[in-house]
């Protein structure tokens, strides 16, 4: 099967979904060369992880052979969490990210049955731009990805037992055609963090925060667009700190 090729500011680039067309090396490259520069240490899942599980779904872009872009996600019940995105750095704003996530999201969304997919973003309040890239530009271009905002707050789980929880996060969603279910939601969020590490509902007072900022908004969470990110309320407990257990 040959990979689509697609037009981008840097010329014609291909899409291969790694999840069909397994290709070790150029995996290795993309996780190497694109997902590694691209997102601090806390937020990346170790190479392992990405490349050895048997649900994560990837695709890479390539440009003459090399990795330009890579997208990586996850699916839980219902929900298909965009888990990574990131371009080479020099060539972002030039049609990449926006390729890969127009080629694969709606196949590996039709593939693992989910009713929408969740991405996690950066709120400009909390995270001011710098050597990982700019918040307010990434909502822009989620935006005209065509995703929506879910009205609630949101924090990473740990990615390994060394790092430590991201705080400060939107949740991003496509498609946004209309209110998605609270409870949708709520079970993405518990079924997220029991697998990442280990808590549910009752054991964390952060993770009870967070599900109760989504059934404060009662059984449907309008979306938001991305520009009034301003309207989601701030998670008001404390966020756990490297070394605290619990």
């Amino acid at each position: 099967m040959t990979p689509p090729t697609v037009d981008a500011a840097i010329g014609r680039i291909q899409l291969v979904d790694l999840s069909v067309e397994p290709d070790a090396t150029l995996l290795r490259r993309a996780y190497t060369e694109i997902l590694a520069p691209s997102f601090p240490p806390d937020q990346l899942d170790s190479f392992e992880v990405v490349t050895e599980s048997d649900t994560v779904l990837v695709g890479v872009a390539t440009h003459d052979g090399s990795p330009v872009g890579a997208v990586v996600a996850d699916p839980f019940d219902r929900v298909l969490l965009l888990s990574y995105l990131a371009v080479r750095p020099g060539i972002r704003g030039g049609g990449v990210g926006g390729a890969l996530l127009a080629h694969l999201l709606p196949a590996w969304r039709e593939r693992c049955g989910s009713d929408v997919v969740l991405a996690e973003v950066e709120d400009p309040r909390l995270h001011p731009a710098g050597e990982f890239g700019d918040p307010t530009a990434r909502l822009r271009f989620y935006q005209r990805a065509g995703f929506g905002l879910l009205p609630v707050p949101f924090t990473q789980p740990r990615v390994r037992p060394d790092a430590r929880r991201e705080p400060g996060l939107l949740l991003a969603g496509w498609p946004m055609a209309g209110p998605v279910p609270a409870a949708m939601v709520r079970s993405f969020v518990t079924d997220y963090y029991r697998s990442a590490e280990g808590t549910g509902p009752g054991q964390d007072p952060e993770l009870d925060a967070l599900l109760t900022a989504v059934e404060g908004q009662g059984p449907e969470l309008a979306p938001l667009t991305l520009d009034r990110y301003e309207q989601v309320p701030l998670l008001d407990v404390p966020t756990r700190r490297p070394g605290e257990q619990g």
